[in-house]
């Protein structure tokens, strides 16, 4: 059966007063592709890890936040908001493609593409991006009960027993022994903060040009985060349980350097 495919990007922003000089602020969508190796992310779909193990995404969800724009001069220009970017497989998630109170929700035909957070900025050429996938530690412990979307708890990605919200979800499934199993990964806390560096101030290799025409598009490849093992292992070993469902502990080290290695610039 052909599997449906559903991306939703809930989107909040804070807006300051500007100055006389930036009077000639534009948009600039910040993008991501979804990618296994060379190949575009396909929900449901079964891959191989390095080690021949199978598995399936059905579920990713990521915040992202504290978008700058790198200058020239290492200075940067600052976006204020949050945003949670998520793709779900309609097929086993019931909250798929509906409309929540604060937030957008669309039916994405690609994970490629696909707007993760909109920035408004001074027209002009910088030398690259760089944001956090989490949430601000002002934002982090607030009452869940007491926000909204992207935030609070119907968001599906609050700690009930670990007061914080997750940074990084994904969720899938593997075989382990002949039998499926559910793999995931809930990262989050204010340690596991991924900081996401793709800009170049010594060469003209990454240039990002800011006319409200263009985009910006990062890319995810999902396969690296099998690409290393915990304790110098080669892959990552999914028949072990304490590798296959994670919501943190000793493992999230190595998980969290995988992801770190995992995003690049599309070119």
């Amino acid at each position: 059966m052909k599997k449906i495919l559903v991306g939703t990007v809930f989107m909040v922003a804070s807006v300051f007063g500007l100055s006389s000089a930036q009077n000639n602020m534009v948009k600039h969508d910040l993008k991501i592709n979804l990618r296994v190796g060379n190949a575009p992310l396909e929900l449901g779909k079964t891959y191989k890890t390095s080690a021949g193990a199978e598995y399936s995404v059905d579920l990713l969800k990521f915040y992202v936040s504290n978008v700058q724009l790198v200058k020239a001069d290492g200075s940067s220009h600052s976006v204020p908001g949050l945003s949670l970017t998520s793709f779900e497989n309609a097929a086993t998630n019931s909250m798929a493609g509906k409309m929540l109170e604060g937030g957008q929700v669309y039916n994405a035909k690609t994970t490629q593409a696909q707007t993760m957070f909109s920035i408004s900025a001074p027209a002009g050429d910088y030398k690259g991006v760089r944001f956090e996938i989490g949430v601000p530690k002002e934002l982090n412990h607030r009452d869940a009960s007491t926000v909204a979307m992207p935030l609070g708890l119907e968001s599906g990605m609050f700690w009930a027993w670990n007061p914080g919200y997750i940074f990084f979800r994904i969720e899938g499934k593997t075989m382990v022994d002949g039998k499926t199993q559910p793999w995931l990964l809930h990262m989050g806390t204010d340690n596991w903060r991924l900081n996401i560096n793709q800009f170049d101030l010594t060469t003209n290799k990454i240039k990002v040009l800011v006319d409200g025409k263009n985009s910006t598009t990062v890319q995810l490849d999902l396969e690296k985060i099998f690409a290393k093992g915990p304790n110098g292992a080669a892959s990552w070993d999914l028949s072990q349980p304490a590798l296959r469902v994670m919501h943190g502990g000793p493992n999230v080290g190595q998980a969290y350097l995988n992801l770190l290695g995992a995003w690049s610039l599309a070119q």
